[in-house]
């Protein structure tokens, strides 16, 4: 005889079960809110490398196409002068130089009158020039402006342009100039400005370039920081005696700085090779990666 037996499936947990899902949830629960904050810093990090190779490789391509020096000038956050937040474009004009003879007195192009000592400098003033373009009322937007350099050629030196009027500079009373006549023999040699029209760029978070632990050197003024790139692609003006600029980003909020959660970016100064690297912890140097060229061809 068969005795058939109906087998009741189970179809729901238990509650011991049910407590393991639940533990095992918060643990992975627990691991991610551990693990985030290192990865999106981790994030961020690269992006803001990756943000800063990619506007000076673009400073490098403008200084092919344009035929001028162009870079990328570092601005400090106004909180710590010691970070760089911002970045703009740079260019540096060609020189500006005097004309040649039409006449008695008159030069095609402008020229130089004598000079005259003041108590506050030295007075150099232009015929038929006009540094402010019509009466442009942005400085930063003339031909000339402080900052620039007056050289007077023939062993006549180099001089600091401290002040700019539409028709003369005013140079430094430490250099004074010797002039009996006018003179064309002169250029006016002209250092990068920002590019006009063009914003700063920001750097992701509150990530920047870490004065203290970068290797770079001021422009000619004293007063920036600027990676300039000639038209071959090589780096030109004061950095370009150094074999490497290396410009070390990290959180500007961290004290002190976490070499495990920062990064650098290099330039070689004779080709302009740009690539980015871990920073190393001590005892190594922050640039031993970067000098190393590990996985750049550096």
């Amino acid at each position: 005889m068969l005795i058939c037996r109906s087998v009741q499936r189970r179809v729901a947990f238990t509650l011991i079960e049910l407590l393991v899902v639940i533990a095992i949830i918060i643990v992975l629960a627990g691991l991610a809110a551990a693990f985030m904050p290192r990865v999106q810093d981790s994030t961020r990090l690269s992006s803001a490398i990756d943000q800063l190779e990619q506007w000076l490789l673009t400073a490098k391509m403008r200084a092919k196409r344009d035929g001028l020096a162009t870079g990328l000038r570092l601005i400090p956050d106004p909180a710590d002068p010691t970070m760089f937040t911002q970045f703009q474009y740079v260019q540096q004009p060609d020189p500006l130089s005097g004309g040649t003879s039409v006449g008695a007195g008159a030069f095609n192009g402008g020229y130089c009158a004598s000079a005259t000592a003041t108590a506050t400098g030295t007075i150099v003033t232009f015929g038929k020039v006009d540094f402010s373009l019509g009466g442009l009322p942005n400085q930063l937007e003339w031909l000339v402006q402080p900052g620039d350099y007056f050289e007077l050629r023939n062993g006549g030196g180099v001089h600091y342009i401290s002040t700019v009027s539409p028709n003369a500079v005013m140079v430094s009373l430490a250099q004074p100039i010797s002039l009996t006549s006018p003179t064309a023999n002169y250029r006016i040699l002209r250092q990068p400005r920002p590019l006009i029209g063009e914003n700063p760029l920001q750097m992701p978070g509150n990530l920047a370039v870490n004065h203290n632990l970068s290797y770079i050197q001021p422009n000619i003024t004293g007063t920036a920081y600027d990676v300039l790139f000639s038209p071959s692609g090589s780096v030109v003006g004061t950095n370009a005696g150094l074999s490497k600029i290396f410009l070390y980003v990290n959180d500007l909020t961290e004290s002190p700085v976490d070499p495990a959660r920062s990064g650098i970016v290099a330039v070689q100064t004779l080709t302009g090779y740009i690539g980015a690297y871990n920073a190393a912890s001590p005892p190594l140097p922050p640039y031993y990666y970067a000098n190393q060229g590990v996985g750049s061809g550096l």
